[in-house]
């Protein structure tokens, strides 16, 4: 049986061995995503056996130890690639009487135009926690933009 990071923010998350935040798909069990320690993750996810069928929610567990960096970047292509084709699948359908640019996403910044721009659609206000972070402003500074945008939503 071969296993499939779902989404590319989960694929980065094994490999820098962090975890991400859990991500809701719009059913009553939110997927979830736990790291367990050096690269082993316990997943929660809802799936259903065909499609007028009830939701099952599943646990499992995932152990990336025996994988290499280089496959688990293959794993992660997937996501990554299934991401960058519906961005250019809507970019045509936006305007069908145009031809897509070629300069679209020549370039994956895999950071900012799949992580990022996912989390942008779930939260934008931890999108601008985890810019100013990564940018090096202070955690005091970070914590009174937070407090700002949440004060404005």
């Amino acid at each position: 049986m071969s296993t499939k990071i779902v989404t590319a923010e989960q694929a980065v998350a094994i490999i820098k061995g962090g975890t991400p935040a859990v991500r809701t798909t719009g059913n009553e069990t939110p997927d979830r995503l736990e790291h367990l320690g050096k690269r082993k993750v316990r997943s929660t996810y809802v799936w259903r056996a065909h499609k007028d069928a009830p939701k099952n929610s599943k646990t499992s567990t995932f152990d990336f130890s025996t994988v290499s960096d280089e496959q688990l970047i293959e794993l992660a292509m997937y996501a990554v690639k299934v991401h960058v084709q519906a961005v250019l699948r809507n970019a045509a359908n936006a305007q069908p009487d145009k031809p897509v640019d070629p300069k679209l996403l020549s370039d994956v910044n895999v950071l900012t135009d799949v992580v990022l721009a996912q989390a942008i659609k779930a939260d934008p206000i931890a999108v601008a926690i985890g810019k100013l972070r990564a940018a090096g402003a202070s955690e005091a500074t970070v914590k009174l933009v937070a407090a700002e945008l949440r004060s404005k939503k």
